[in-house]
């Protein structure tokens, strides 16, 4: 058992937020998170743990294999970001966009794709968020896994 899945369950958590680079780590086979990822992605597949991200997690996953024009990568991508049981793609709408704007108008060094993902997450109550970009502690009300926190490398 991996070291992310055993801080899911030390926090009692049986929901996690994905941003993008948590699919380019794992389906990219990047070291040394993708070891890691397996654990976490197959809890899903399993039903230990249900999943989320937003729409926006494809179109930044895509950049990579369309400038490469890696049609098997955009396949990957496109097949792996797609809703199932234990999986939800949440669309980004009109309501996420705003949130997203309060949460750049009050936390500056904030990305908008960032802010698009923390305020998709904020749907879901008791989440744990997965990034691997420390800037967005600043929100403070998500309980986060940063992945370079917990995997050495």
């Amino acid at each position: 058992m991996g070291v992310i899945i055993k801080e899911l369950q030390r926090l009692k958590k049986s929901q996690v937020y994905f941003d993008a680079s948590i699919f380019i780590y794992a389906l990219e086979g990047i070291e040394p998170f993708c070891k890691e990822l397996e654990d976490v992605f197959e809890s899903v597949d399993k039903g230990n743990l249900s999943a989320l991200t937003s729409e926006l997690s494809l179109a930044e996953c895509l950049v990579k294999p369309i400038i490469d024009k890696d049609l098997k990568a955009q396949e990957m991508f496109d097949k792996t970001l797609t809703d199932s049981d234990t999986f939800k793609v949440i669309p980004v709408s009109r309501q996420i966009l705003k949130d997203a704007a309060y949460l750049r108008a009050s936390f500056k060094n904030i990305h908008l794709p960032d802010a698009i993902h923390l305020a998709t997450a904020q749907s879901s109550p008791d989440i744990a968020f997965i990034p691997n970009d420390s800037r967005v502690r600043v929100v403070s009300n998500f309980q986060f896994l940063i992945l370079e926190d917990l995997v050495p490398y």
